[in-house]
């Protein structure tokens, strides 16, 4: 079969059987030919649906005195759906992007996954088709069901199951737990050397987890795991990397350390750095902005609206008197309210803000549509020409499907003008949608839950918000084998990229900021008996990135070595970022931080607080303390 490039992936139902090995050679190929083409769309739509699988295996895993096989039925009926639904290709399915992930699912619920208790060998994992989707079951002696399947993507999982005592155990009490299955963020595995010697990933400078979650504790409630991205929390915190010097080839520097993870103290843990060269206020180019401000219904809320206005009314105060702001609302219609206007005459942008005023439902797609027109009609040549959008993302009239608006983003960014994302607010909040946005308008992407976290944004960070150093910028990781047996990346589940991505040019990747630095940690199993001393060379950082104006990338290398120390000799950076990733994988429940509690996650960042500027570090266990009396 031919290579479609103007194929709609997301519609595809081998995608699924791709990942699970059971696709035909002859279509495997074809899947091959076409991420080696640099089909970004493919890649994107592997990668949500490889984040995805683990859940998807946890989910369907009953109590734990049984197991699940999968049959030889089972294998035969995927590849035959597989097949099949290849003619009907052309029947785009519109409620469930991962139609097929459904299907395969029925497949399994009404008995070629056959269970295997320890008490009754001859239990079979029953199951039906109702008005909202399929329903499974466990074993027909308990009755339970296991979850149900929604065509809107909803999984609810019920009692019974791993997963639900999984949830639970996050403080969800209710009989049935509800999941956006399409939105989850899976847990990584470890990847034997053996089998893959490298890890490749686009950066994320957002941090808007953090500051989400944050608020959630802050009001006396436990997050629910897909709220929680552990790079995001990483992230939140400055390291003190080093940027480049002035004269350096490139607008990055690399830095690298490792020592035991303090929850595993037999593994590495790996922290890389990348610093970005920084901006002076007086150098940065010219800025054409749009502030998108929804001012529907759901903006009401103090948190929300009137955050929002007083938000970007300290942002005018971080802006040159050159720079110009027009300002687009949306609710039921889209609507320009200030033209483009310099910074000079500050107090019209400032009246204009206060008129704000929320109701009605929420039309996004329109906004977005006239927002951008605006910044193009306003555009400067080699300036900052951004869109900044401030919302609870809750679209619910107009263009409301993710993928619509996605590529009306994407879009619009080719044109030069690019998109950053402003969450505010609770109750109808869409983190997960924002967050998507943000990535495909080349962006970043901020909660803003209190004026101090708008502080930080705005003003400290507002040369990382606007100005962008460095494009499509990747980073590819590859271990010694003979030194490493295993290892992880922890977080950073929906940034993975394919490895022959990496140096493709035409595969979309994060964007750097002014000032930005950007933290991944891994965690390694050394190989049986290795003793790491004397700075061994473990591994290699290779980063590529896009220059501003530039469509060739350049590529940046620094080995990775490992002196031996414990986590005690570490860095306050090493041992802090350790801090915050090992909080985010407590409140997911992930199995890899072991026995770790908050208590140790406190201590952990008491010991690392350093010189603390601005005092984030301490409100980081001031919230961690919190997290322990919920």
């Amino acid at each position: 079969m031919s290579v479609d490039q103007t194929m709609d992936w997301s519609n595809d139902p081998r995608l699924l059987a791709y990942l699970m090995g059971e696709l035909p050679a002859a279509e495997r190929e074809s899947i091959d030919a076409a991420l080696a083409n640099g089909d970004t769309t493919l890649a994107a739509e592997l990668g949500s649906l490889r984040a995805f699988l683990p859940e998807l295996e946890l989910a369907l895993q009953p109590v734990e005195s049984a197991s699940l096989v999968l049959s030889d039925s089972a294998r035969a009926a995927i590849k035959g759906a597989a097949s099949e639904m290849d003619d009907a290709r052309r029947l785009r399915f519109t409620a469930l992007p991962i139609a097929f992930a459904a299907a395969v699912i029925f497949v399994l619920g009404i008995g070629v996954l056959q269970l295997r208790s320890q008490n009754e060998e001859s239990d079979q994992l029953a199951g039906r088709v109702g008005d909202s989707g399929q329903e499974f079951w466990l074993p027909v002696s308990t009755g339970d069901p296991i979850f149900t399947m929604e065509h809107g993507g909803k999984m609810i999982i019920r009692s019974r199951s791993r997963a639900h005592s999984h949830y639970q155990s996050l403080g969800y009490t209710d009989r049935e737990v509800v999941l956006d299955w399409r939105d989850l963020v899976a847990e990584r595995p470890f990847v034997p050397t053996s089998q893959d010697t490298s890890a490749t990933f686009s950066v994320d400078v957002d941090t808007a987890s953090y500051s989400l979650v944050r608020s959630i504790i802050e009001s006396g409630r436990i997050p629910a795991p897909r709220d929680v991205r552990v790079e995001e929390f990483i992230n939140y915190f400055s390291y003190g990397d080093a940027p480049p010097s002035a004269g350096d080839e490139h607008p990055m520097a690399i830095t690298t350390e490792v020592a035991a993870a303090p929850w595993a103290p037999e593994h590495r843990l790996v922290r890389i750095g990348l610093a970005a060269e920084r901006i002076e206020f007086e150098e940065r180019p010219p800025a054409n902005l749009v502030f998108l401000v929804d001012v529907s219904g759901s903006m009401s809320r103090p948190n929300k609206l009137p955050l929002v206005v007083r938000a970007l009314s300290l942002l005018t105060e971080s802006l040159a008197p050159d720079d110009r702001i027009a300002i687009v609302v949306y609710a039921q219609e889209e609507g320009l309210v200030l033209d483009s206007t310099p910074i000079a005459a500050r107090e019209s942008i400032l009246q204009a803000l206060e008129s704000l005023d929320a109701g009605g439902t929420t039309n996004g797609g329109a906004g977005i549509e006239l927002a951008y027109r605006v910044a193009g009609e306003h555009f400067v040549q080699d300036g900052v020409n951004r869109v900044i959008l401030c919302t609870d993302g809750d679209f619910n009239v107009g263009m409301a499907s993710d993928r619509a608006l996605e590529e009306l983003i994407a879009e619009k960014t080719a044109s030069g003008v690019d998109l950053s994302v402003l969450g505010f607010g609770g109750g109808s909040y869409r983190d997960s949608k924002m967050e998507k946005l943000s990535n495909r308008g080349n962006g970043n992407f901020a909660f803003i839950d209190s004026m101090q976290e708008a502080r930080k944004v705005l003003t400290q960070e507002v040369a990382g918000t606007l100005v962008t150093v460095a494009r499509d910028t990747k980073v590819q990781v590859e271990w010694n084998a003979d030194l490493v047996q295993s290892f992880r990346l922890i977080g950073y589940a929906n940034r993975e990229l394919a490895h022959e991505g990496f140096a493709n040019d035409a595969v979309d990747a994060g964007e750097m900021g002014a000032g930005h630095v950007v933290t991944a940690l891994f965690e390694l199993v050394p190989q049986p008996g290795t003793l790491l001393a004397g700075a061994e060379g473990i591994g290699e950082v290779r980063v590529r990135y896009k220059r501003p104006k530039g469509d060739t990338s350049e590529l940046m290398e620094v080995p990775i070595l490992d002196g031996g120390a414990n986590f005690n000799e570490a860095s306050d950076a090493l041992r802090f970022s350790a801090a915050a990733a090992a909080f985010g994988m407590v409140l997911r429940a992930n199995r890899h931080v072991g026995a770790t509690s908050l208590e140790d996650v406190r201590r952990w960042a008491v010991d690392a607080l350093g010189t603390d500027p601005g005092g984030l570090r301490a409100a980081f266990v001031e919230l961690v303390e919190r997290a322990m009396t919920l």
